[in-house]
């Protein structure tokens, strides 16, 4: 409950900052993709999270059908094992185990029975729809802002092309540029013909 109150704060935070970068006009298609970003990093985070909680009990539980578990592997040639170590290094052998198994990366902790098995071809599965959805959504945010800037870029060509061949001079170019650029970011107050009906 206390980390379910923490998230929705963190989100109120997050949609009053949303709100000021659009009052302010700074909102952009850089501020679009990098809020897109940082969500889809949240996202996977969180989800490793939850593989890594899942992955360490499991192996702590009493469940195995070998009598061993990924706890029970050494670490050191002296006999140390995952078991014996601090409870964060436990944690963040599970986390770095949890990130393996969504991506390409490598790990020396395997499972060691069935339900740890299980676990992990489980975790493969959902890191390969993680994966394709991460993909999926970054490419298609980025062709939307190309298409909503696509008209913007060809009028901002044409502009430039009109002022090399009248010979504006420099300063008064770069002058118009940024007037134009300021009015782009102004919206204008929607019309009714402007909802479709």
């Amino acid at each position: 409950v206390v980390k379910i109150n923490r998230l929705l704060r963190v989100m109120v935070v997050f949609n009053r900052y949303k709100q000021k970068i659009r009052s302010s006009g700074l909102e952009s298609s850089s501020f679009t993709m990098l809020g897109l970003g940082a969500r889809l990093i949240c996202i996977l985070l969180f989800l490793n999270h939850l593989l890594c909680c899942g992955w360490y009990w499991i192996g702590q539980s009493s469940l195995s059908d070998t009598g061993f578990s990924w706890l029970d592997q050494e670490i050191s040639a002296d006999g140390l094992t995952y078991r014996d170590a601090t409870s964060t290094f436990q944690y963040l052998t599970a986390l770095h185990w949890a990130f393996t198994q969504m991506t390409p990366g490598s790990m020396a902790v395997v499972p060691q029975n069935s339900i740890e098995r299980s676990w992990n071809v489980m975790c493969l599965v959902i890191g390969l729809f993680v994966s394709a959805l991460l993909i999926s959504q970054l490419s298609a945010r980025m062709v939307r802002v190309q298409t909503l800037n696509h008209d913007r870029l060809h009028q901002m060509d044409l502009l430039n092309r009109f002022l090399t061949e009248k010979g504006v001079p420099r300063i008064l170019a770069q002058r118009i540029r940024r007037q134009i650029r300021e009015r782009a970011l102004v919206e204008k107050p929607l019309t009714v013909q402007d909802v479709p009906s």
